[in-house]
């Protein structure tokens, strides 16, 4: 496995899967970006690839060239304007994933308790003078997310 931390944009990949159920199914791309915050789950740090992810790849690897896992794929943004654009969970993230399923049993993850909203021109001192930070809008007092009924 690859430190996906370690993969560079514009390194050839090959994403494998069952796309509408055709078994054993091998595409190629590049790692297009890292980073990405788009996706189904809260949880984002997606790398982007243009290698074909179809219905039927979720869950399949994602490889370098020399065989070594660098991502899960996971899902697809697809449209008439967009063309097609494939994400995986990488390696590092799936890595951590899996010891804790392991583990524990369950995935733990972190939070802070609060919520935040962008900062923008208004947030100023009185003087006119932008202030820079985060605008913290909804604290939770015990850190958990409360459920909304």
């Amino acid at each position: 496995m690859k430190k996906s931390d370690k993969l560079n944009i514009g390194e050839k990949v090959i994403a494998i899967g069952n796309p509408f159920n055709f078994d054993f199914t091998v595409t190629t791309g590049i790692i297009s970006a890292k980073h990405r915050d788009r996706g189904p789950t809260e949880y984002r740090d997606f790398l982007q690839t243009d290698a074909s992810i179809n219905p039927g790849n979720s869950g399949g690897p994602l490889i370098n060239l020399n065989g070594e896992l660098i991502g899960v794929n996971t899902f697809i943004i697809s449209g008439l304007r967009t063309g097609e654009l494939g994400f995986a969970i990488p390696s590092n993230l799936a890595k951590k994933i899996t010891e804790q399923l392991l583990k524990k049993g369950k995935v733990e993850r972190g939070y802070l308790g609060v919520s935040l909203n962008e900062v923008t021109d208004f947030n100023e001192d009185g003087s006119g003078k932008f202030i820079p930070g985060a605008l913290v809008v909804v604290l939770t007092p015990d850190g958990h997310l409360k459920k909304q009924t």
